[in-house]
């Protein structure tokens, strides 16, 4: 009789706790709902335009790392707290119409309390990465486009055996209005460290080959490289001469902007990697595959033109790399481009979201709610 009490008091308590939190989480969501609706935000949205006529109907990408809490020091700026800083980033999104975003840096909390509850119109994919907390999000607009079939990617430490996050999920989508264009997206966050190129070269291989072996004509790379224009894996994409620092015994750096104690730490770091077994057959693979992919799909980043002149007359495909915008992430210890929004060569793009001038402090502040700026492509299809 005291047993079958206890545990009547149990199930109770236990009930009455889950009511209060669900409670709770239905006042957060309609908090947040409220705000998301009439929090005021920053429109700077200018545009540089390349096709302004376009003949068909184009669609529209966002690629967005909308910083973990985790990682906010601000903390004396209230606007910068999280129940007040992630409405403001999905009122951002929202603005934009796009038919198909990116997020990363995000947590279960932010897409159990925001994100879930915010894009109606959309059906939300996730994934969580490796070595890490966060996740990876993509949101595909319902009226616009079917998901064919979702690719999660293993980066654990006995594929990618490295400290720090990293994450890729794929979507193959069909385009509703043109029922013959199928697009393979990926949402990828690259781990941090310059230091980790090689391994950053190894994720960037398993996408060409997941890219080979599924043979798709449309390709969208999008999201957190961690790497500047001039680094290892971008120069990847150009299928560039990045082979010859990983072989070059004499340690040769190539043109990095970075300072001598990490140029130090990457010297040591390949003359690490170098000492593996089946280095270079791993490296000779990454190399053909880049080549591969090179010759077939002609990737290349969005934002490559940012900063070229009327007059550019483009010499080799190191222009490419120097002609992106001065940042995509704004911090008091570091600016510099490392996001991205490659695309393949059966997509043409009509504009793209200007980069804002950051003129005085740093990211993120009352205006720029993370680290990093939001990029923003609308392409055209082009035919074969």
């Amino acid at each position: 009789m005291i047993f079958d009490l206890l545990i009547f008091v149990f199930l109770l308590f236990f009930l009455i706790k889950k009511l209060n939190i669900t409670k709770l989480n239905n006042e957060i969501i309609e908090k947040s709902q409220f705000l998301i609706k009439n929090i005021p935000i920053f429109k700077e949205n200018k545009y540089i335009e390349y096709i302004k006529n376009p003949k068909t109907k184009t669609f529209s990408i966002l690629s967005y790392n909308i910083l973990s809490q985790r990682y906010m020091k601000r903390k004396e700026i209230k606007s910068l707290e999280l129940e007040k800083r992630i409405p403001k980033i999905i009122k951002e999104i929202k603005e934009e119409k796009v038919d198909l975003f990116c997020l990363q840096e995000s947590t279960f909390e932010v897409y159990q309390k925001y994100l879930l509850h915010s894009f109606n119109e959309y059906n939300i994919i996730t994934y969580d990465n490796a070595g890490s907390y966060l996740m990876n999000v993509i949101g595909v607009k319902k009226k616009r486009f079917e998901i064919l079939s979702e690719s999660k990617f293993d980066l654990s430490n006995n594929i990618i055996d490295i400290i720090g996050n990293r994450g890729i999920i794929n979507i193959k989508i069909k385009d509703k209005l043109f029922k013959d264009k199928i697009i393979s997206l990926f949402n990828v966050h690259f781990p941090w460290k310059p230091i980790y190129e090689y391994q950053k070269a190894r994720i960037l291989n398993i996408i060409f080959e997941f890219i080979l072996q599924n043979q798709n004509d449309i390709i969208i790379i999008s999201g957190d490289f961690n790497s500047i224009p001039n680094s290892v894996p971008i120069r990847m994409i150009y299928y560039n001469d990045w082979i010859n620092e990983f072989n070059d015994d004499k340690n040769y750096i190539g043109n990095f902007i970075f300072t001598k104690s990490e140029i130090d730490l990457i010297k040591e770091m390949r003359i690490k990697m170098r000492k593996r077994e089946n280095f270079r057959n791993t490296m000779n693979n990454i190399f053909n595959n880049s080549k591969f992919v090179y010759e077939k799909y002609f990737l290349r980043s969005a934002y490559d033109e940012y900063k070229k002149g009327d007059n550019y007359e483009k010499k080799s495909n190191y222009d490419f790399l120097r002609f992106h915008p001065d940042y995509t992430n704004y911090t008091n210890n570091f600016i510099d481009t490392i996001d991205y929004i490659i695309y393949s060569k059966y997509l043409k793009k009509v504009k793209i979201l200007k980069i804002p001038l950051i003129s005085k402090d740093y990211l993120p502040n009352e205006i720029y709610p993370s680290d990093h700026l939001k990029l923003y492509v609308e392409f055209e299809y082009t035919k074969k």
